[in-house]
């Protein structure tokens, strides 16, 4: 049970971790985790959190290496194939060589074996630590696509390399010639047997898709334990079990353009899965990272830990240098070598999960020395994990051009909404007024969150107390027309301001004039009725003897006070009583579906692009406050079907006018296309 909790408060930080990276995504998420699990590590219980190597292996890389394969493109691999060998294979065994005589020069106390293991593990790059640095610099596309395929098979050769000299630690012996013939048995050994596993599976996949049209529960978890039971079967065979789930990814990558249109939900489904998965899991060894990091220090002394800290600050240096001059002497044929693609790849090769998955993945038991040594063997990865990311962060910037979007958010935003403003004009104007037309109309509107960034705080308070003016107005104009009475003005008013003030929460100074607005209005009751009573006092002095018929006359008018329906106004004594039972649930909700639809009238005419984001939240609010009250009402499913279809269209239409006019290019043609056909596809799937 302890166990289960500390993987769920892991699992917690890597949620944490995301969302402030969403906040302020200037930094690293690699390095927000690492920060999460820093603050975990105060719980002395994570200082013994230990996951067995194997299960780590398994449970862990063996999905991230399978997602990884299953996104590549076989024809770009083909094109890219002597580059991807140099830089995988090549490159990885290079750099464990050199970086491994040289650690063991400076470090007395590793022996060669444990020397090139750690150079093993340190070698791998990191696709998603290079993406999360990248994605704002527009890195030349043969440097860029270089990086994603090494990052793919170095992984798989460091993780042989790293095996290889783990057995040798273990055995206490090595052969060159052995060792050369155990990595090609293994290297290649796992890539024939994943891609035996992966046909096999495949084969499975398409003949179910075949037979059955929407088979998510079956495909899904199959897909999940891919992974895993090819990782077992090749360990079991005695090949790398991680080139085998890289081969099983590429196979599935091959076979996904026969999928890609047997079942559009199995093909949304499993991308976003993986996706998912793939977050998680990487985030998952940043975290534990920094949750077990204090436990690493806390048995070195200051002395041990700055001799750690420069060492892995020169390894760091040693492992780009190799990297800047194996570009640079045209070893890798398709990038180019010039200086500054050097400098890029070789700054651009950051580490981070596989390396610090095989960290955590050394033995204990197995070798004493090896043993004395894991604590400081994880410090130094980390510390060139660190230092590369760092390194990258602060000096990709300077070398590399920011990335130029054809679109910004707030534009790509501003399209949407006139996409939908359109497509809302053309509904109306090609089918008559009803219900289904409003509802349909105002659920399209909802589309616009796709695109909208958080809203500015001033400018969304500002046009919150400009809807609520509008609301006012509408009672009004309802109150003046004898429509409502002023009761149910006020209650209407109050359930208004209520909602909206729920929804918004837009601070001190509208809520204070709300309330002074009901002071005010209180007030002037009790002196109209203070008046009223003073009045009936001074005539029954001067006039004396009254009748009693005129006294309930005089008694009667002082309860009007001037009302247009003759209701006299609400004190606050009986507001309630009223509330309880003069206005009726459905008079309500025709008063509050008049004040929304007023609302919404208003916004729409609005034409002020510094407040399109604005403007969307508070009319997906109020969209969504129509179908609320619009709930009870019989609508016409089949025809607000075909109004659905019909939007749909005529968003698709504005699309390609817009590019066949030039406004827009291809690539963001696709990108509204692509939102528009997701948001028609989960409209299909709710009627089913």
């Amino acid at each position: 049970m302890e166990i289960i909790l500390m993987v769920v408060l892991l699992l917690l930080a890597v949620i944490v971790a995301n969302i402030v990276n969403l906040i302020y995504p200037k930094i690293p998420l690699a390095l927000y985790q690492i920060a999460a699990g820093l603050i975990l590590s105060l719980d002395s219980q994570f200082h013994h959190f230990v996951i067995h190597p194997e299960i780590f292996m398994l449970i862990i890389i063996a999905p991230l290496m399978f997602k990884d394969g299953k996104g590549q493109s076989l024809r770009s691999l083909k094109n890219n194939l002597s580059t991807l060998l140099s830089l995988s294979v090549g490159l990885s065994i290079v750099t464990v060589i050199i970086a491994g005589f040289f650690i063991n020069w400076i470090w007395g106390a590793a022996t060669l074996p444990i020397a090139f293991m750690l150079a093993a593990i340190i070698t791998p790059t990191d696709a998603v630590a290079v993406s999360s640095i990248t994605r704002n610099v527009e890195v030349p596309a043969d440097v860029d696509q270089a990086l994603e395929h090494e990052s793919l098979f170095n992984d798989a050769a460091g993780i042989v390399l790293f095996g290889l000299a783990l057995s040798a630690i273990i055995s206490g012996e090595f052969s060159l010639l052995g060792s050369v013939l155990d990595f090609g048995k293994t290297f290649f050994g796992g890539i024939i047997v994943g891609f035996i596993l992966g046909y096999l599976i495949t084969a499975l996949r398409l003949n179910l898709t075949r037979t059955h049209t929407d088979i998510s529960a079956i495909i899904v978890p199959i897909e999940i334990m891919t992974p895993l039971f090819v990782y077992w079967v090749a360990e079991e065979l005695g090949v790398s079990g991680i080139l085998a789930v890289v081969a099983t990814g590429l196979v599935f990558a091959i076979f996904q353009t026969r999928l890609r249109l047997t079942s559009t939900k199995l093909q949304i489904v499993t991308t976003t899965t993986w996706a998912i998965i793939a977050d998680v899991l990487n985030g998952f060894v940043f975290v534990l990272l920094g949750a077990t990091l204090p436990s690493v220090l806390a048995d070195r002394g200051v002395q041990d830990i700055s001799k750690l800290l420069l060492g892995g600050l020169l390894i760091y240096i040693l492992i780009t240098g190799i990297r800047f001059l194996w570009i640079k002497f045209n070893f890798a044929h398709n990038v180019k070598s010039d200086t500054n693609s050097a400098i890029i790849t070789a700054i651009g090769g950051v580490h981070g999960t596989i390396a610090l998955a095989m960290a955590f993945s050394i033995p204990t038991g197995v070798n004493a020395t090896l043993t004395s040594l894991r604590g400081q063997l994880i410090f130094v990865t980390a510390t060139v994990i660190l230092i590369s990311l760092i390194v990258a962060t602060v000096v990709f910037p300077f070398i590399v051009p920011k990335k130029k979007e054809e679109f910004n958010q707030q534009e790509l935003s501003n399209l949407f909404r006139d996409l939908i403003y359109y497509a809302e004009s053309q509904l109306r104007n090609s089918n008559p007024q009803s219900k289904e037309v409003d509802r349909v109309s105002s659920t399209i509107d909802s589309q616009t969150r796709s695109f909208t960034t958080q809203p500015d705080r001033k400018k969304y308070v500002k046009l919150i107390d400009q809807v609520h003016q509008v609301e006012l107005d509408t009672l009004d104009k309802l109150e003046d027309n004898d429509e409502i009475t002023h009761s149910e003005r006020l209650i209407s008013e109050r359930i208004l301001r209520k909602s909206l003030a729920l929804f918004s929460n837009h601070g001190f100074v509208a809520t204070s004039k709300f309330i002074y607005r009901n002071l005010r209005r209180k007030s002037q009751f009790r002196r109209q009725h203070h008046r009223m009573q003073a009045r009936r006092q001074q005539m029954l002095q001067t006039r004396g003897n009254i009748d009693e018929n005129t006294q309930q006359q005089l008694q009667a008018r002082e309860h009007t006070l001037h009302e247009p329906n003759g209701v006299r106004p609400q004190g606050p004594s009986d507001f309630k009583l009223q509330e309880r039972s003069k206005i009726t649930r459905s008079k309500m909700q025709s008063i509050i579906i008049q004040a929304t639809q007023a609302v919404q009238e208003y916004l729409r005419t609005l034409d002020d692009k510094e407040n399109t984001h604005e403007i969307n939240f508070i009319l997906e609010y109020y969209n969504q406050l129509l179908q609320q009250y619009q709930s009870g009402e019989d609508l016409d499913d089949d025809l607000m079907g075909n109004l659905f279809i019909q939007a749909f269209q005529y968003e698709h239409s504005y699309i390609q006018n817009l590019l066949a006019s030039g406004s827009i290019s291809t690539s963001v043609a696709n990108k509204l296309n692509e939102q528009i056909s997701t948001d028609e596809l989960v409209y299909m799937q709710s009627l089913n």
